[in-house]
C-alpha cells in the first residue's frame, strides 16, 4: 500500500471506486491508480544522465543530497532520464556497460530508500526513434529494456518505468508496435511494475489521446506540455489571460474524460516555460498546471533542467519560486494577479478571489528576490492593493494569501521593476529662489520620477524631444500644451532664506474649466485657470508656501484639463516687490529680460545690480519688452507706469 502523502490526490477507496466523481475502479487498476497517486507531485532530474555521458551538460553528476533536497521539499516522485545508447554495444547480445548500469542502480536506489517514487526511461534515443525500420535498432532497443528489467525486478513497485520519451519520428503504428514489445519484454521479469507510455511524436496530449492502449492492467499514460509554444518555448508574449486558462481548462478535461473512460491514470511527465518567457505570465502558466492536474487527479513532474527551465540550484541546495508554486498552488488561491508600477513609487495589485471562507488576505512582499515577508492584512473580499516604495533599481515580488483558519492557500507570484531614476536639475544646478523657472526646463529623469505624460511622444523635434511632455514652440521660447489630467512636472529648488514664498504659474487656457496644482513639500494649492480666450494670452495664477531652506521640489499638477498651456513660474518672496498680477519679468536666455505687460500700459523700467548701480534706464512700449542686461547675475528692476502703478523685484539672469 501507498499512503496518501499530498494534498489534492484522493485516498479513500470509496472515492476511487466511484467512477461517476473522475476517478477509477480498484477493480480495473488498483496499483496503477495507487502508484500515480503516490506519484503526486514531482521533478524531473533533467539534462544529467541523458547527455552522452552523465555530467556532459550544464549539471554534473547526481548527487545523493539531491534526494534528501527533493524529500524536504515535499516532492514525492522523481523522473530521472536516462540515455542508454553510448553505454551499450552497438552488436548482439547489445550488452549495456556494466559500470552505467551500476550507476543508475546507485541513483534508483538513493531515491527509493527515501520512499520516493522514482520514474527512468529510455532518454534521447535518437537512433531508435530515426531507424525504428531496422531490425537490428529494435533488437537492440529491446534488448536494453530486457536487461533493464532483469537488474530492476526486486526494486520497490515505486519504481516506476517509462518506455520512451517523446518518440520524434516513429508514426502512429511504429509507436504502437514499440510500446506493445518492450511491455511484453518487460513483463518478463517484472509482472506487476507499472509502466508509463505515451503516443508518438511529442507524447502531447493529442497524441496520447489517439494512441492505441496496450492491453495491460498495470499502465499510466503520460503526456507532455510546453504549451503555447512560441509563449513557453520561445519566451514571447505573454501569457495568462481568462480565455488563455479556458483553453488550458477544456484540454485537460478532454484528457480526464479519456482517462475515466479508459479507466487509465494520467501523469503529465513534462511541462514548463523558459525563464526567458515574461515573468508574471511565467508564474501564472506554472500555477494553472499544477491547479489542473489537481482538479483531474493527474500525477506531474515538473521539468527541471538547470538551464533555461530551472526549479532547483542543485550546487548551492536552493528552491526557486517554481518549486514553491509546484508544492503550494490550489485552487482555493487567489488568481489573475495583476501587477502595474504606477507614477514612478506607487505598486497595485490586483487579483479575483476563489476562497469562499477565507477570513483574511495576507499580502507577501519581497525586495530584489521572491524571499516573502507579510505587509498587509486584508478584508478577505479585497480584490487590490497598493503601496508606495523607496527603493529604486529593484525587482519587487508580491503574492496574495489566503486563510482559512489554519489553512493557507498562496497565489503564484508577480513581479515588477522600479527602476533605478536619477534625478537632476536641467540647468545641472537646482533653481535658486527668487527665480524664474521656464516649465519645459523640469527636472532631468524619467517618467513617473520627474515628469508623467499619459501619452507617448512630443510635439516639440528639436527640445526634449525624447522625452514625453508636449512641448512646442510659441514667439517667446517654448510652452507646455496639450496637457491632460494627471499630468505633471517637477523643478527642484534651492531655498537659501527660509520664509514665505509666492509662485507665480503663467498660463493661457482657451475656455474656462482648467484647474491646476501647486505643490511643494507636503502644501499644495489648487488654482482655477481663468479663460485667456486663446493659448497666447496669458495670466498668472499664485500659490504660496512656507519654505525651509535647502532644496525642496515644485510640482505643477493638471488637475482638470481644459486647453491650456503652462509658460513659466516665478517666485518670490511674498513679501518682496509690488507687482500686479498681469505683470510679469522673467529672464530668458543670454542675458535677455522680458518685461510681459498684457495690459499694453506705458512706462519706465531701471535695472541694477544688488550694490544698486544702475546699468540700464529704458522704456516700456509694448506688451512685450525685451532688454538685454549682464548675463548670471542678480538684477534687481523697478517699473514705474503713466498710470503710477509701480512693479518691483529681483531676477536671476540667465
Amino acid at each position: 500500500m501507498f499512503p496518501f502523502i499530498f494534498k489534492g490526490f484522493k485516498t479513500s477507496i470509496l472515492t476511487c471506486i466511484l467512477i461517476i466523481t473522475g476517478t477509477f475502479s480498484l477493480i480495473a487498476q488498483p496499483l496503477a491508480v495507487k502508484i500515480n497517486n503516490a506519484m503526486g507531485r514531482g521533478i524531473t532530474l533533467g539534462n544529467t544522465m541523458e547527455p552522452p555521458n552523465e555530467g556532459d551538460w550544464n549539471n554534473g553528476p547526481v548527487q545523493e543530497y539531491y534526494f534528501d533536497d527533493f524529500k524536504e521539499a515535499g516532492f514525492t516522485s522523481v523522473r530521472i532520464p536516462i540515455r542508454w545508447d553510448g553505454h551499450t554495444s552497438a552488436t548482439p547480445p547489445y550488452t549495456v556497460d556494466e559500470d552505467w548500469m551500476n550507476r543508475v542502480e546507485q541513483v534508483v536506489d538513493w531515491g527509493l530508500s527515501r520512499g520516493l517514487c522514482i520514474i527512468i526511461n529510455a532518454h534521447n534515443e535518437d537512433w531508435i526513434k530515426l531507424g525504428y525500420g531496422q531490425p537490428e535498432n529494435r533488437e537492440r532497443f529491446e534488448s536494453i529494456w530486457n536487461q533493464v528489467a532483469t537488474r530492476f525486478r526486486k526494486k520497490s513497485l515505486k519504481l516506476v518505468f517509462e518506455i520512451i520519451d517523446e518518440p520524434e519520428g516513429l508514426s502512429a503504428e511504429e509507436a504502437e508496435e514499440l510500446n506493445s514489445r518492450i511491455i511484453q519484454t518487460i513483463r518478463s521479469e517484472n509482472p506487476d511494475r507499472v509502466v508509463l507510455y505515451s503516443g508518438n511524436r511529442k507524447s502531447n496530449s493529442d497524441e496520447l489521446l489517439a494512441a492505441y492502449i496496450p492491453r495491460d492492467d498495470y499502465l499510466i499514460g503520460y503526456f507532455h506540455s510546453f504549451d503555447p509554444e512560441n509563449f513557453a518555448q520561445l519566451g514571447i508574449g505573454t501569457w495568462g489571460t481568462h480565455d488563455d486558462v479556458d483553453t488550458f481548462e477544456k484540454r485537460f478535461s478532454k484528457i480526464s474524460n479519456w482517462s475515466i473512460m479508459n479507466q487509465l491514470p494520467i501523469n503529465l511527465g513534462a511541462f514548463g516555460a523558459t525563464n526567458q518567457s515574461d515573468y508574471n505570465s511565467r508564474m501564472h502558466l506554472y500555477a494553472t498546471y499544477v491547479e489542473l492536474c489537481l482538479k483531474y487527479n493527474f500525477s506531474f513532474n515538473v521539468w527541471d533542467d538547470g538551464d533555461e527551465f530551472p526549479v532547483y540550484d542543485r550546487e548551492n541546495r536552493q528552491w526557486n519560486e517554481i518549486a514553491d508554486i509546484i508544492m503550494n498552488a490550489s485552487q482555493q488561491s487567489p488568481t489573475m494577479l495583476n501587477i502595474n508600477l504606477e507614477q514612478d513609487s506607487i505598486i497595485r495589485l490586483n487579483w479575483e478571489n476563489r476562497s469562499a471562507t477565507a477570513t483574511e488576505l495576507i499580502i507577501e512582499r519581497g525586495v530584489g528576490s521572491p524571499v516573502f515577508e507579510p505587509v498587509a492584512t486584508l478584508h478577505p473580499d479585497s480584490c487590490s492593493f497598493s503601496e508606495t516604495v523607496y527603493e529604486t533599481g529593484n525587482h519587487y515580488y508580491y503574492r496574495v494569501v489566503a486563510k482559512e483558519g489554519a489553512e493557507t492557500y498562496q497565489s503564484y507570484p508577480v513581479r515588477v521593476a522600479v527602476p533605478h531614476y536619477k534625478r537632476s536639475p536641467y540647468h545641472e544646478k537646482p533653481f535658486e529662489i527668487p527665480c524664474t523657472i521656464e516649465a519645459e526646463d523640469y527636472d532631468v529623469g524619467a517618467d513617473g520620477l520627474t515628469y508623467h505624460d499619459s501619452d507617448e511622444g512630443n510635439k516639440s523635434s528639436y527640445y526634449r524631444y525624447e522625452e514625453g511632455v508636449d512641448i512646442e514652440a510659441f514667439w517667446r521660447g517654448y510652452r507646455i500644451t496639450d496637457v491632460d489630467a494627471g499630468e505633471w512636472c517637477e523643478y527642484t529648488l534651492k531655498v537659501t532664506t527660509p520664509g514665505q514664498y509666492k509662485v507665480a504659474a503663467f498660463v493661457a487656457s482657451a475656455q474656462e474649466g482648467g484647474k491646476i496644482r501647486l505643490k511643494i513639500g507636503n502644501d499644495s494649492t489648487d488654482c482655477e485657470v481663468p479663460q485667456t480666450f486663446d493659448l497666447i494670452t496669458q495670466t498668472s495664477i499664485c500659490g504660496h508656501f512656507q519654505l525651509d531652506s535647502g532644496l525642496n521640489v515644485l510640482r505643477f499638477e493638471v488637475v482638470e484639463p481644459a486647453p491650456l498651456s503652462i509658460d513659466r513660474f516665478e517666485i518670490t518672496a511674498s513679501n518682496q516687490g509690488n507687482n500686479p498680477a498681469n505683470v510679469s519679468v522673467f529672464s530668458k536666455r543670454d542675458g535677455m529680460v522680458s518685461v510681459l505687460n498684457p495690459d499694453g500700459k506705458k512706462g519706465t523700467v531701471v535695472f541694477s545690480n544688488i550694490r544698486g548701480q544702475v546699468f540700464k534706464n529704458a522704456k516700456i512700449e509694448f506688451t512685450e519688452n525685451e532688454f538685454i542686461v549682464p548675463a548670471k547675475e542678480m538684477v534687481l528692476y523697478r517699473i514705474v507706469f503713466h498710470d503710477e502703478t509701480k512693479a518691483s523685484g529681483k531676477l536671476f539672469v540667465k
